[in-house]
């Protein structure tokens, strides 16, 4: 039971068998159950050891009987049998066919005690090592025990498993940095190289800063969104629920009124979960939470759902935001109040006589970066949530301490063990029962789960804030390294312009690069992650 609630929420887990060398020298296949192909290859090892045994004492036999030159051959032929072939390379051979053999076994065994643990169809990961045998390469050893291969040993495949598991995030990570903090930097050593004066600068200025205002409007209406969803999808059906789960609980209770006084008390004592000699290990606890489980799971995947879809929407608000500074920038609005002396230039292929060009490009080009430095932020965010969601889950449906079940019936059990003398064991299960009825075991489920939400949304929101307001500044500084007003003069700086012309030398080469050798690599890595 306990391993189903684990694979609920979602945690992908492995299991690691260690010491799967270690077994009886007199193991044979048909005791690991080996396969028909396994037991024709161990089959056939042992055929091949018994010959080169025939073969040794033959040739011992032999030796005996010849002498000089002859002689010599014999024994060279008996060294070779018996130091290269007999021992160690043929106890090697059957000795990695047997662990191969084991650790099929194993995984055979283990993803059937704990098939519960399999998540979204995919089979719960088993690996067989053996540490043992894998220091033995490492080290020097002795000639006449040579170590299984370090295939055999499962140490390289657990490595290879262990280093996939971040993967994924070190990939996204590379990506963010790829498309949107370089450009994104290249992009503003550019407009400080290529800093124009424009007699619109107040006005331009005020476009870019007008989406900034927004930012906490979209965050709050993304937090509320997620309230809501909590609310609609998982609270809502609890309240719904909760009488049916008293109902079937108390049922349940009832059942166990044929037990022995000293059972009962037994469990009671032990909090619902205890074993004897005459009752296996059993759980009031989980049977009584077994409808939560199952009302809570479609809710709870369907909640899940819904946080990505939120973030999304949260994400097109914020990049729809960034959107209307460059449709601002480049539309009616920006140029409608041009002077005829001034123009924005969005591209360089535009060329006006008598006309001042506003050049754009690395301020437009900004911007895009600046869209894909969203992501980490909402994906910080959501990954808090992720956790606070799972830990409300495993909270909601397990009878560990510190779950919304066991808070609730830490105290009833407490109650129940009170009572001694005659007439308690009725007395105990009056209470039980009379606690089961008035559904308690489920009352802090629905309070617990919403206040479990609080203070992660409170802590995570306050910083997904900041951080996207952050995000919004950038566009700001951009502005302002791209552009000065026209009324102020910049003194002219021999060192500041030989700056400026080596850093755009190093901007040219860096475009170059991230448009060729980072794009390949980049597609490369995600090619070999698929």
């Amino acid at each position: 039971m306990v391993h189903a609630k684990l694979a609920q929420s979602g945690i992908r887990k492995a299991i690691v068998c260690t010491k799967v060398d270690n077994m009886n020298p007199k193991t044979k296949p048909k005791d690991l159950s080996a396969t028909l192909e396994d037991r024709e290859e161990f089959s056939r090892l042992m055929r091949a050891h018994l010959l080169v045994d025939k073969e040794v004492k033959k040739l011992e036999q032999s030796l005996k009987k010849v002498k000089g030159r002859e002689r010599q051959m014999v024994a060279k032929q008996l060294f070779w049998l018996v130091d290269a072939t007999r021992a160690p390379l043929m106890i090697f051979r059957r000795q990695e066919t047997l662990i191969r053999m084991r650790s099929k076994y194993v995984k055979r065994v283990m993803r059937k005690r704990y098939r519960e643990m399999n998540i979204d169809s995919q089979t719960l990961q088993i690996h067989c090592v053996s540490s043992s045998e894998y220091n033995s390469h490492r080290e020097a050893y002795d000639e006449d025990v040579i170590p299984v291969s370090l295939a055999v040993t499962g140490i390289p495949e657990l490595r290879f498993s262990t280093l996939k598991l971040p993967a994924a995030s070190k990939l996204e990570v590379l990506r963010q940095h790829c498309t949107g903090v370089v450009p994104s930097l290249v992009s503003s050593l550019e407009m400080w190289t290529s800093k124009s004066a424009t007699k619109r600068h107040a006005e331009l200025r005020a476009i870019a800063a007008k989406p900034h205002e927004g930012v906490v409007e979209v965050i709050s209406t993304y937090m509320h969104e997620i309230k809501l969803q909590l609310a609609t999808t998982i609270l809502d059906v609890i309240r719904e629920r909760k009488n049916s789960w008293a109902k079937l609980a108390l049922v349940k209770a009832e059942s166990w009124q044929s037990w022995s006084a000293g059972t009962y008390t037994a469990w009671c004592k032990h909090q619902g979960n205890h074993k004897t000699a005459s009752r296996k290990q059993f759980s009031w606890n989980a049977e009584l939470l077994e409808p939560v489980t199952k009302d809570l799971e479609h809710p709870w995947a369907a909640f899940d759902a819904t946080l990505i879809e939120c973030r999304k929407q949260c994400e097109q608000s914020l990049v729809q935001s960034l959107d209307t500074i460059r449709d601002d920038l480049s539309g009616e609005q920006a140029t409608s109040k041009l002077v005829k002396t001034e123009v924005l230039l969005i591209c360089y292929t535009i060329a006006l006589p008598d006309v001042t060009m506003i050049p754009m490009n690395a301020f437009m080009e900004s911007l895009a970066s600046i869209k894909i430095l969203l992501k980490p932020c909402l994906d910080a965010f959501l990954g808090g949530l992720r956790e606070a969601s799972r830990n409300a889950k495993l909270d909601a449906i397990t009878e560990d301490q510190t779950s919304f079940y066991m808070r609730a019936m830490a105290p009833v059990y407490a109650r129940c063990v009170v009572f001694s003398g005659p007439g308690s064991t009725l007395k105990r299960r009056v209470l039980f029962e009379d606690a089961i009825g008035k559904g308690e075991p489920f009352e802090l489920i629905c309070p617990g789960i919403k206040d479990a939400f609080e203070e992660p949304l409170e802590k995570h929101g306050a910083k997904l804030a900041a951080d996207v307001q952050t995000v919004f500044k950038k566009v700001l500084q951009d502005f302002d390294l791209n552009f000065t007003p026209a009324s102020v003069k910049e003194v002219d700086d021999p060192q500041l312009d030989e700056l400026r012309r080596q850093l755009r030398i190093f901007i040219d080469e860096a475009k170059d690069k991230l448009r060729g050798p980072i794009v390949h690599h980049l597609a490369l890595a995600t090619s070999k992650s698929e």
